[in-house]
């Protein structure tokens, strides 16, 4: 049981795929749960991620154990036989009877939308699994019908450095497009005001180089 309150992770544009008409959707959680979907999907979607909070306690199936996923090929078995093979080849069951993921996009919505058809639960969960074809799979969640179980919980910026907010700096006094200095000088104005002569004490002096005109 996954209680109310819970943090949930997405990435996309505003509320995409939580309308009314989704049938279902993915979900990262945990402490990891952002920086996952920051790295696994936001750097390559150029998408935000966004945070979410469940609205009730939602009943998932676990989906990384063995009885869960014998739980659910036994609901599906008769009416989906397509979903069954997608169940065994996104969750297939090792020699170790280990449940791994393996996550091939076609596969894993056959699964999604047969449990949410059939298995009487509210999505399924997975703790970090190994990988059939890579290390290790994060936790995920898949929520049937999301829009009436979560609510936003704002957003953060994906993996690009963001530009320097209007609060980076204090805002300046001067007017837009007024220039930080006075405009730029006339070619020949002198850099400051011409100074006011002083009246001379006595008669200016003839000039040695003058000559007197007859």
């Amino acid at each position: 049981m996954l209680r109310a309150r819970r943090k949930l992770y997405r990435t996309g544009t505003s509320n995409q795929g939580l309308n009314k008409n989704t049938t279902f959707t993915y979900f990262t959680y945990g402490k990891r749960g952002k920086s996952t979907s920051e790295q696994e999907y936001s750097r390559y979607q150029g998408s935000k991620v966004r945070t979410y909070k469940t609205t009730k306690p939602l009943k998932l199936l676990k989906l990384n154990t063995v009885a869960g996923v014998n739980y659910l090929r036994n609901k599906i078995a008769k009416d989906v036989p397509n979903a069954l093979k997608a169940l065994k080849n996104s969750f297939p069951i090792n020699g170790k009877k280990i449940v791994t993921r393996n996550s091939v996009k076609n596969s894993n919505n056959q699964v999604a939308g047969a449990m949410c058809r059939f298995a009487g639960y509210d999505g399924y969960i997975t703790k970090r699994m190994k990988g059939k074809n890579f290390s290790t799979f994060h936790p995920e969640i898949v929520l049937c019908n999301p829009a009436g179980k979560l609510k936003g919980a704002g957003s953060r910026s994906s993996t690009v450095p963001p530009k320097v907010g209007l609060h980076a700096r204090a805002p300046s006094k001067r007017s837009p497009g007024t220039p930080k200095t006075s405009p730029i000088r006339r070619l020949g104005t002198p850099k400051t005001s011409p100074r006011t002569p002083r009246t001379p004490n006595a008669s200016p002096r003839t000039p040695k180089t003058s000559r007197q005109l007859f």
